[in-house]
C-alpha cells in the first residue's frame, strides 16, 4: 500500500460536520499518486471508494478518512463500487467476475470481512447501496435484466419477475426506483421496500435512469420531440419543464432537483429548490456544464469548454446564493463526479493514468488569501506579490 500517497489527510467526521455546513473555499486533497488507473470513485461522510488496476486485474480500494486500505485481492476484475456509511453501519458493495463462466457476482464489505452474495450462472452488476439494503441488476437465465435486493432481515429476493428490461435502478434507503423497457413497456417504477408499483409510463429515457431520494424520483420523459424532467414526489407525478429544449441527467437531493438544459448552444445548469425554479449558469460561448450531482447547499458540475473534448474543470455552485467557482485542481481532465456529506470526488487524468481527488469545503478567513482553507507562506508570498499594487483607474492611483 505504501504506492498511494498517504499525505497529510487525518479528518474526523466530527471536523466534516462542522466546517461542511457554512463552507465557501474548498481544499482540494490528492488521494493517489502511482501509476496505475484509480477510478470511479463514490463518497459517504468522509470515506471514498474506488476500483483500481493493480497487476493484472482491478482491485477494490477503500479510504476510511484516515488512510488507504485495499479491500481485495484476487485474479479477477472488481469494479464499480459503491458506499453508504450508516450509524454505526459501513457498507461498500461491488461486482467482481468471480463466476466460472466469467460472468459477474455481487460482494459486500463491512470494512473487516467480505460476502459473496451471488453464486449463479448469470451477470449480477452496478450494486448500489444504503444501510437497508443492496440493490443490483440480474440477467436471469441470460435473457432480460430483473432487478435484485438484499436485506439482512430477508436475504436475497427479485423486486421484479417478468419478461421486460429492468434496468439502472437507483436507491435511497428503503426506497428503489428503475426503468422497465421492452414490448408495450416503457415505464417507471419504484419499489419502498414492501412493494413494487409503477409511477409513470411514456417515451422514458432509459439511458440515463431515475434519480431518487427520500420519496422523491426523478427522470426524463420526451413531449413533443424534447427531453423534460419529471418527479415523483409522495403521490404523484409532475412534469417539471417546458418548451423547446432538451433538459438532461435530473438529480434529486431531497425535494431539490438538479439538472442540465442544452439551450441550443451548450448545457446550463438548473435547479428546482421545491417551489422556484433557478437558472445557475448563462454561458454565452460553447463552454458546456454536464454531470450534475447535489447535496445539500452545494451543486457540482463539469465544465467543459469545448464539446467532445476529455478537458474539463470541476466547478461547485452554493445553492443559497447561486454563486460558483472552479476548483483549482491541477489536472485538466476531470471526470466521475460524485458528491455526498459536503464532500466531491472525482477522477483526474495527470498524463500518465487516472488519479482520486477530493474537495472539502471551509470556513473563508481573512488570511486564506488563495482560498484553499490553510493560512501558509502561500498566501504570505501572493500578499507580498500584490503589495502597494493599485487596482483603480490609473487616474485614482497613488
Amino acid at each position: 500500500m505504501n504506492r498511494w500517497k498517504k499525505a497529510a489527510v487525518i479528518l474526523s467526521l466530527a471536523f466534516l460536520g462542522h466546517c461542511m455546513a457554512t463552507g465557501a473555499n474548498w481544499k482540494i486533497i490528492q488521494l493517489t499518486d502511482n501509476n496505475v488507473h484509480d477510478r470511479g470513485p463514490k463518497t459517504s461522510k468522509g470515506q471514498i471508494v474506488w476500483y483500481s488496476q493493480i497487476g493484472g486485474d482491478h482491485e477494490i480500494l477503500w479510504y476510511d478518512g484516515r488512510r488507504i486500505r485495499q479491500l481485495t485481492d484476487n485474479s479477477y476484475d472488481d469494479m464499480y463500487p459503491g458506499i453508504h456509511v450508516g450509524d454505526p453501519n459501513l457498507t461498500i458493495c461491488w461486482y467482481g467476475q468471480a463466476a466460472a463462466n466469467r460472468t459477474n457476482e455481487i460482494f459486500v464489505s463491512d470494512g473487516m470481512g467480505i460476502v459473496r452474495l451471488t453464486t449463479n450462472d448469470w451477470d449480477d452488476r452496478e450494486p448500489v447501496c444504503s444501510d437497508q439494503q443492496i440493490v443490483w441488476r440480474q440477467q436471469t437465465g441470460k435473457k432480460d435484466w430483473e432487478i435484485l435486493r438484499y436485506t439482512p432481515a430477508g436475504g436475497i429476493e427479485s423486486i421484479t419477475d417478468d419478461e421486460y428490461q429492468d434496468q439502472r435502478p437507483s436507491l435511497y434507503g428503503f426506497w428503489t426506483a428503475w426503468i422497465k423497457t421492452g414490448q408495450n413497456a416503457n415505464e417507471v417504477w419504484v419499489h419502498d421496500g414492501q412493494e413494487a408499483k409503477m409511477i409513470a409510463s411514456g417515451d422514458i429515457q432509459a439511458a440515463t435512469g431515475t434519480s431518487v431520494g427520500e420519496n422523491h424520483v426523478a427522470w426524463l420523459q420526451q413531449i413533443d420531440d424534447n427531453w423534460e424532467v419529471f418527479h415523483y414526489l409522495g403521490d404523484s407525478y409532475q412534469r417539471l419543464t417546458f418548451g423547446d429544449v432538451d433538459h438532461l441527467d435530473p438529480f434529486v437531493s431531497g425535494p431539490r432537483i438538479a439538472w442540465t438544459m442544452n439551450d441550443g448552444n451548450d448545457g446550463e445548469i438548473m435547479y428546482y429548490d421545491g417551489a422556484y425554479f433557478h437558472q445557475l449558469t448563462f454561458d454565452e460561448d460553447s463552454t458546456g456544464d454536464e454531470s450534475v450531482r447535489m447535496d445539500g447547499q452545494w451543486i457540482v458540475s463539469l465544465r467543459r469548454p469545448v464539446e467532445g473534448e476529455d478537458i474539463a474543470q470541476v466547478v461547485v455552485y452554493d445553492a443559497t446564493t447561486r454563486l460558483g467557482r472552479g476548483l483549482a485542481c491541477p489536472f485538466e481532465q476531470n471526470s466521475e463526479l460524485d458528491i455526498r456529506d459536503g464532500v466531491i470526488v472525482w477522477q483526474a487524468f495527470d498524463g500518465n493514468d487516472y488519479e482520486i481527488m477530493m474537495a472539502l469545503a471551509c470556513d473563508e478567513m481573512a488570511g486564506d488569501v488563495n482560498g484553499d482553507c490553510t493560512v501558509n507562506l502561500e498566501d504570505l508570498a501572493q500578499l507580498a506579490a500584490d503589495w502597494m499594487t493599485c487596482a483603480l483607474p490609473e487616474q485614482y492611483c497613488p
